[in-house]
C-alpha cells in the first residue's frame, strides 16, 4: 500500500527547497528509516534527488535510527568530524540518533513527532520554520 501511494500526503515542509540550494555549498545527506527505494522515489517526485550528496534508508545499514551508524556511516563517507555536523529533525528518534552519534541536533517544531516528546528528547536547538537554518548556520 506504502509504495503505491508513496506520494499521496508527500510535500516540501515550507522553505525546504529554498533551504535545500541555500546550503547547496554544503554536503546535504538524508538519513531516513524508510527503504532507500522509497526515499529516493520521494525525492525524485519533488525534484530534489540532485540536493542530497547522499542517501541513506533503512534497508541500508544494519541498525536503524535511533542507532546512529547510518549516521556515523555518512561523517565517515562525507570526512566530516561530529562536531562539524547538524543533523535536522522532526521527531525524538531523530533527536536522539544525532545525539548518540556526537553531531549537533536541530529539531523543527511540526512535522512528524510530538512537540512535547521532541522536547524532551532535548535537541541542541529547535526552529519553528526552516528558513530560520540560514541565520543559525551560515
Amino acid at each position: 500500500y506504502y509504495s503505491e501511494n508513496l506520494m499521496n500526503h508527500t510535500r516540501f515542509y515550507p522553505s525546504g527547497r529554498e533551504i535545500l540550494n541555500h546550503f547547496r555549498d554544503k554536503k546535504q545527506a538524508i538519513c531516513s528509516n524508510k527503504p532507500e527505494e522509497f526515499v529516493r522515489r520521494i525525492l525524485e517526485s519533488l525534484q530534489s534527488l540532485d540536493c542530497f550528496d547522499a542517501i541513506l534508508g533503512g534497508d541500508s545499514v544494519k541498525s536503524k535510527k535511533p542507532d546512529p551508524e547510518g549516521l556515523l556511516h555518512l561523517l565517515e563517507l562525507f570526512k566530516c568530524p561530529p562536531e562539524r555536523a547538524v543533523l535536522v529533525g522532526d521527531s525524538p528518534v531523530d533527536i536522539e540518533t544525532g545525539k548518540r552519534a556526537g553531531v549537533y541536533t536541530c529539531v523543527v517544531t511540526y512535522g512528524f513527532g510530538d512537540p512535547k516528546e521532541i522536547s524532551l528528547a532535548g535537541p541542541d536547538c529547535s526552529i519553528d520554520h526552516l528558513s530560520q537554518l540560514k541565520a543559525l548556520f551560515h
